[in-house]
């Protein structure tokens, strides 16, 4: 009677286990992730494999660009369909050809020069990681006609080893939790369901905001330019709308090598060849240099007013912190903003951010366009930190490149009084880390009268049109950002000298920052710009990047002669 009843007792509790997941609770489990850890220690989430099969049975929805050319496809046919148009976009008949005759799951005629962009779903190279936009990853549920909801969660785990002969370390990981509650209807009813076949039906589409030929252009361009030695980046947005147009580089990834773009970057830098592993204009910061001076100015007047720009320091050739036999940096005269950015004048702008304490408005600029200080902040594509997160970086800040060395500006010596971090960041040296999409930004602010609107990626849904998102009032008054507007135009519209566009009148900053590359001094040069659009209804912004050239007149040269020409003719430049 003991051993029946024990045993009827069990039978109960199984079964009271099992009701609800085989009943009212059994949406839940099915969808339910487990969060397991690999041979490595690294804790990641897996999930009930069913979901990767009804996923691949939905299969995705179309990828357009702005103009309507297909990006991404799951039928050949549609590629085929846009034979010509695809053709006049700057790619390959044959290419494309046979690109349709294969057996793939999805179907990319743009290839690598579109691979950061869209991704690659047959090889999953890079998948859901930070390098690229990856449209087919970021935006995956939406495409098969759900919402995931993804959101990242920080995990630490203590016995993460690298390798069976490193020790374990502490670190935390942050992972993406996936939300696949509104599939579980389907995964219970089964692959050939009408709830399956009701979701496939469904417009699972998605335009994005680039224009393809525009950065297909662009990068063949730069191919055969005289800087084609070089890796480079261009990106393209539009000041009102915040649509990314363009993210181009030099040179394209290459995909039948993809073991070499995993390799770190201290390795990669060794190679004799150039190696791009990245989005390099989103997703890859470097020291901006002299272009964040129109970041500094910003701060300014954020802090000071309208009479930040009257502010005029006497500077002696003796403070100056020369890099070369020639320097353009103004000296044994009074200085004053405007002076300052059209002679980019560093100590102007060291002693402005030190005399004026603009720690605040400076942290602020660097946080809203997605700016580096000592390796933390920013963000690539989009800023979806919280405020505390915010509060943690601003602490961080405060504890290092805002305060290390600080009191040096206390000295009387030159040039060691502007040798602090914080004197570093003020014209965009030291710690200060920028992608050129996070300067184009900057440069959008202040094209925009002031107002950043946030970066937009996608323009159409499922078939429903993506709204633009309220802008976020960056300078305290729209006068600031006309005042640096007229500086930036004397910058690059020089009296009785050579304009830095020859086709248009631009506002502009060139830069070119130092950093060290294989214990070796190298500059970059970069060079921001906008104008208005020929219709007058936005302005259209373009940063550029050079990594490890000459100076900025490289970048200024390539951008007159490669970029603007084709920005003009597609209608996207007018002058001032």
């Amino acid at each position: 009677m003991a051993g029946i009843t024990g045993f009827l007792a069990g039978v109960v509790v199984l079964i009271s286990h099992l009701l609800p997941i085989v009943g009212w609770r059994g949406n839940a489990y099915i969808v339910r992730p487990a969060r397991v850890v690999t041979r490595n220690g690294d804790p990641v989430y897996s999930y009930n494999p069913r979901i990767d099969r009804l996923t691949r049975t939905l299969a995705a929805g179309t990828i357009y660009d702005r103009n309507g050319l297909v990006l991404a496809a799951s039928s050949p046919d549609i590629v085929k369909q846009q034979l010509s148009k695809l053709q006049k976009s700057g790619l390959e008949t044959s290419e494309i050809e046979r690109l349709a005759r294969k057996r793939l799951q999805r179907y990319y005629p743009f290839g690598n020069q579109l691979f950061f962009w869209i991704g690659d779903l047959n090889t999953q190279l890079f998948w859901g990681q930070s390098n690229g936009y990856y449209a087919e990853a970021t935006h995956l549920s939406e495409l098969r006609g759900f919402n995931s909801r993804p959101r990242k969660t920080d995990l630490v785990t203590t016995d993460y080893r690298a390798d069976r002969f490193s020790p374990s370390v502490q670190l935390t990981r942050t992972l993406s939790v996936y939300d696949y509650s509104e599939l579980a209807p389907a995964l219970r009813a089964g692959l050939d369901s009408r709830e399956v076949a009701e979701r496939k039906a469904k417009n699972r589409d998605l335009q994005l905001s680039i224009n393809a030929e525009l950065q297909v252009a662009i990068q063949n361009a730069l191919a055969t330019s005289a800087y084609r030695d070089k890796r480079i980046s261009v990106v393209v947005l539009d000041a009102a709308s915040g649509d990314v147009l363009a993210s181009a580089m030099h040179p394209l990834p290459n995909l039948q090598s993809p073991d070499v773009m995993l390799i770190a970057d201290r390795d990669r830098q060794k190679l004799p060849y150039l190696v791009t592993e990245r989005d390099l204009g989103m997703t890859y910061p470097t020291a901006p240099g002299s272009t964040a001076k129109i970041l500094t100015a910003m701060a300014a007047f954020n802090k000071l007013g309208p009479s930040a720009s009257n502010i005029s320091y006497r500077i002696s050739c003796e403070e100056i912190i020369r890099r070369g036999t020639r320097e353009s940096e103004p000296c044994n005269e009074s200085v004053d903003m405007r002076a300052a950015i059209v002679r980019s004048s560093n100590v102007y702008f060291i002693r402005t951010a030190n005399d004026n304490k603009l720690d605040n408005e400076l942290a602020d600029l660097y946080l809203t366009t997605g700016m580096n200080v000592d390796f933390v902040g920013g963000y690539s594509f989009s800023d979806t930190r919280t405020d505390p997160e915010r509060n943690m970086i601003r602490q961080h800040w405060r504890d290092s490149s805002f305060v290390i060395r600080r009191n040096l500006y206390n000295s009387t010596q030159y040039p060691k009084r502007y040798r602090s971090e914080f004197s570093g960041l003020a014209w965009g040296q030291g710690q200060l880390t920028s992608t050129p999409a996070a300067l184009a930004r900057m440069a959008g602010i202040i094209a925009n009268r002031g107002v950043l609107q946030p970066s937009r990626y996608v323009l159409n849904r499922s078939g429903q049109p993506q709204s633009v998102s309220k802008g976020q009032q960056v300078a305290r008054q729209g006068n600031y950002a006309q005042q640096l507007e007229s500086f930036m135009i004397d910058q690059s519209n020089p009296a009785g000298g050579r304009n830095k566009i020859s086709i248009a009148r631009v506002a502009g900053k060139t830069g070119t920052p130092e950093r060290i590359v294989q214990g070796v001094r190298r500059n970059d040069g970069w060079f921001v710009f906008f104008a208005p659009t020929p219709d007058g209804r936005s302005h259209t912004v373009v940063s550029l990047r050079i990594e490890l050239g000459e100076s900025s007149a490289d970048a200024v040269q390539l951008a007159n002669t490669v970029v603007a020409p084709l920005l003009k003719q597609r209608g996207y430049l007018g002058s001032f």
